[in-house]
């Protein structure tokens, strides 16, 4: 019994995630692909900024090195926020 339903819940998910697919234009979904490739890029390159902290010790780099993750991070969020809205 609890495979059936398990079978059967699968199915509607499915069924859900395609019909929500098909729904979209394909200019809307390129736009989306495009804005996420953005975000993603901008996120490398923040990642990449400032990579060599010489001369500095182990605790100031890696406190550095967080911070600088979070608010790469957050930029990032943001601008999936913008993609959401497209």
């Amino acid at each position: 019994m609890k495979r059936i339903i398990i079978i059967l819940v699968c199915i509607a998910a499915s069924f859900a995630l395609l019909s929500t697919v098909r729904s979209q234009s394909l200019g809307q979904r390129i736009k989306r692909a495009a804005c996420e490739k953005v975000c993603e890029r901008n996120y490398r390159n923040c990642m990449e900024a400032d990579k060599d902290a010489k001369g500095e010790d182990g605790y100031v780099s890696d406190v550095k090195d967080a911070a600088k993750e979070e608010s790469c991070a957050h930029a990032r969020e943001k601008c999936m926020e913008k993609c959401d809205e497209l």
